[in-house]
């Protein structure tokens, strides 16, 4: 190696986060989401050098749950927001070690920048094709407009498997991207995302006094948590519910979160008589409110998802050692190829997810599935998933540039 490539390498200490997440600047603040503010720290413990995100500008604050302010010096990490499209972005990154993208169509790019620059790129997935095309059919409800949206998804769905056969490494969240992309790169890890630190986790002893109550038979706490929009297939809970009554299953469902389906959900449990059920809790702070709600008071998650997004919920809600009933959208049925944590119904049949429901309340099937997906979820914690993913950065960026 010359004397200038050496001195260059020894420059290149960053790991550079380049993500999709679009940030609002207010003043000499950056609004970000907590949950990624806790993934860039955590980042930043395990990295043996400085870390950088580089997000794109926003002026309008997403409908994420969790967003906070982040000023200079008060996180671990530095932030830069640019327009990716710019020079700026290539001089963010000069100085990485390696790279990290987030798979879309403004990243496309970025594969492409990095073997100019001589730097290794990972690129991390979350949606494959057919969830990208099932969310386009949630969100556009016009034809003509749908058929424009589902050709844009394909033809972007060839650009950006080019620019994961230029990168030097992947990451998938959950296993749909998993199949579909593994073998564009020689780096490869499946992970499953998850804020579920170790201390959040349900000790046994917690499990057992839970599942202790089941057999006084009392009536049957089921949840659901995230953001209550039609994406989530939340006006579905309902339904359920009206189903599980009908087949004269006591129950209280309570829904954690807040969004644009909120009224609906409220009009459609008063005009179903159903308020002594079914109870929208609002929006609770994960740690310290909603992950003791959901671990000590809940025997069943029901998770009405009709698109394969591989949501933190599944983890977490595992971490907590409750299992999981839901559609069979290609997220849950892949995760259940690792874990029989619950079970899965066809997709926007609430009556078969609610013959499940009355079926697995009526037997031991609770018990284990609790069991397994705590077991499951305990391997899988906060710090072991960042601790394989870090790892993985290190070994692609040892690889190099080849």
């Amino acid at each position: 190696m010359g004397e200038r490539e050496s001195m260059l390498g020894s420059q290149r200490q960053e790991l550079v986060i380049v993500t999709n997440l679009a940030a609002v600047t207010c003043g000499e603040a950056v609004l970000l989401t907590r949950k990624f503010v806790d993934g860039m720290s955590r980042y930043a413990s395990l990295w043996n050098g400085p870390v950088r995100c580089l997000a794109r500008p926003a002026t309008t604050v997403s409908d994420n749950l969790d967003n906070i302010e982040v000023r200079a010096g008060s996180v671990p990490f530095d932030v830069d927001v640019l327009d990716f499209a710019s020079d700026d972005l290539p001089r963010s990154m000069s100085r990485a070690a390696v790279i990290v993208g987030s798979v879309g169509y403004m990243q496309n790019h970025v594969s492409i920048l990095g073997r100019r620059l001589g730097i290794p790129v990972v690129y991390v997935t979350e949606y494959s094709l057919r969830t990208r095309l099932q969310l386009a059919r949630a969100e556009v409800s016009n034809p003509v407009r749908l058929v424009k949206r589902s050709m844009w998804e394909a033809r972007q769905e060839r650009r950006q498997r080019h620019a994961l056969q230029l990168a030097q490494g992947i990451q998938c969240n959950g296993t749909p991207t998993f199949d579909a992309y593994r073998d564009l790169t020689a780096n490869s890890l499946l992970y499953f995302d998850t804020r579920a630190t170790e201390d959040m986790i349900a000790s046994d002893e917690v499990l057992s006094r839970r599942l202790r109550t089941l057999s006084t038979r009392p009536p049957l706490r089921l949840a659901f948590s995230g953001r209550l929009i039609p994406m989530k297939g939340v006006e579905h809970l309902v339904r359920v519910a009206e189903a599980l009554r009908a087949r004269n299953v006591a129950l209280e469902l309570r829904i954690y979160g807040s969004g644009s389906s909120e009224t609906v959900l409220r009009s459609e449990i008063e005009r179903l008589g159903l308020q002594s059920q079914v109870h929208l809790e609002g929006s609770l702070e994960f740690a310290a409110e909603l992950v003791p709600r959901i671990r000590d008071s809940t025997d069943l998650f029901v998770c009405c998802h009709g698109q394969g997004d591989p949501s933190c919920t599944y983890l977490e809600t595992l971490a907590c050692g409750v299992p999981i009933v839901g559609y069979a959208n290609e997220a849950w049925s892949g995760l259940l190829k690792h874990v029989h944590a619950g079970q899965a119904v066809p997709v926007n049949d609430t009556e078969a997810l609610a013959d499940c429901i009355a079926q697995a309340a009526c037997d031991d099937r609770l018990r284990v599935w609790s069991q397994a997906g705590l077991n499951f979820a305990r391997r899988h914690s906060f710090e072991k998933t960042f601790a394989r993913r870090v790892e993985h950065y290190r070994a692609v960026a040892s690889a190099g540039v080849s």
